[in-house]
């Protein structure tokens, strides 16, 4: 099994996330890739020392879909599970956990899990959380989405685990932004099956200012318009009352 991580710039929680996989119960070989974009405070080298092997990409070459290609390229293992660099999975079963949701059926090629708050969280960055992963099911999700079901066909490798056979006939697109939705649809469009698994848990999450809120908000509504093909409606009273909730 391999861990992918693209990294620019980790920090000290990226030692954090190194030291969970290290950490991991797993009953057969496992194997980390990293992917650097030019990180200058060390994160390189500290992937070094944790054993993974490390890729160089060139700043101006960094695109979410086009790295984990890279990444799934260089990877040994027969599924490849995808986190980013402040990802930390929440314990010791983290990946088996992932790997399990595969033997629901023999044509899961995407497996995924939820994001827990960080300690200290604002209630509203737990509560989106809680709210959105909450409300997935479990079953294996299969078919295409000629409408946009945005339950249905999520994905995300912020937590997220490939079949590598699967990848190998349907990889990311070079794109960058939203290179996991693309991917899930594609699969799924190809005939493959996705599985949530919500006991394979990473402890990732983001407090925002208002400007920051503004703009990720706006980055995921156009990740929905290029996707799914769902306009962002000017509606702002509603959104006032949804921040509000």
């Amino acid at each position: 099994v391999t861990v992918a991580i693209p990294v620019l710039n980790g920090g000290p929680l990226f030692r954090e996330v190194l030291t969970a996989i290290q950490a991991q119960r797993l009953g057969r070989r496992l194997e980390v890739v990293v992917a650097d974009s030019g990180s200058s405070d060390g994160s390189r080298e500290l992937a070094y020392r944790h054993g993974a092997a490390v890729i160089d990409i060139a700043p101006g070459e960094f695109s979410h879909g086009a790295t984990r290609n890279v990444l799934a390229e260089r990877a040994g293992g027969s599924h490849i599970a995808f986190i980013t660099q402040d990802a930390v999975p929440a314990d010791e079963r983290w990946l088996a956990r992932l790997l399990e949701g595969f033997e629901a059926a023999d044509d899961v090629g995407l497996v995924f899990g939820p994001y827990r708050a960080r300690a200290g969280a604002s209630l509203m960055v737990r509560r989106e959380l809680e709210d959105w992963f909450g409300s997935l099911s479990t079953q294996v999700e299969r078919g295409p989405c000629p409408v946009p079901d945005l339950r249905r066909s999520f994905f995300t490798d912020v937590n997220g685990c490939v079949a590598r056979a699967a990848w190998e006939r349907v990889p990311f697109r070079p794109v960058a932004y939203a290179e996991d939705q693309l991917l899930a649809r594609d699969m799924l469009a190809a005939g493959y099956g996705k599985v949530f698994c919500p006991d394979a848990v990473v402890i990732h999450s983001h407090e925002y200012g208002p400007l920051e809120q503004f703009r990720r908000s706006f980055d995921e509504w156009r990740g929905l318009r290029e996707v799914h093909a769902i306009p962002a409606p000017p509606a702002p009273r509603s959104a006032a009352l949804g921040i509000q909730r």
